[in-house]
């Protein structure tokens, strides 16, 4: 017997790419992100601060799992921090980023 999907195999694979291409994705919504300001803050005094800094890759720069679940952490505590009504601010290092050939 074949599975119930069987059927519907040839028009799916059409349908959904079997391999995830990040460009395609990615480069639309950063666009949409920068349009909007999504990243942008500014000082808010009338609401407490909250920063969460991103620590750079490992000196190998190889990611893995564990920097996966670090960020989505992160993500989870920041998003937090918004819906409590802190002035949040996620940080990426990417800009400062050092590794061992500076130290």
């Amino acid at each position: 017997m074949q599975p119930f999907y069987y059927h519907f195999k040839s028009k799916i694979s059409g349908m959904i790419a079997t391999n995830y291409n990040p460009k395609a994705s990615e480069e639309k919504w950063y666009k949409y992100w920068m349009d909007h300001k999504l990243f942008h803050s500014e000082v808010d005094n009338s609401r407490e601060p909250y920063c969460i800094v991103i620590p750079p890759p490992n000196v190998t720069g190889v990611l893995h799992m564990g920097h996966m679940l670090n960020n989505t952490i992160q993500d989870a505590l920041v998003r937090r921090a918004r819906l409590l009504g802190k002035n949040a601010c996620w940080v990426d290092r990417k800009s400062t980023r050092l590794n061992s050939s500076h130290t």
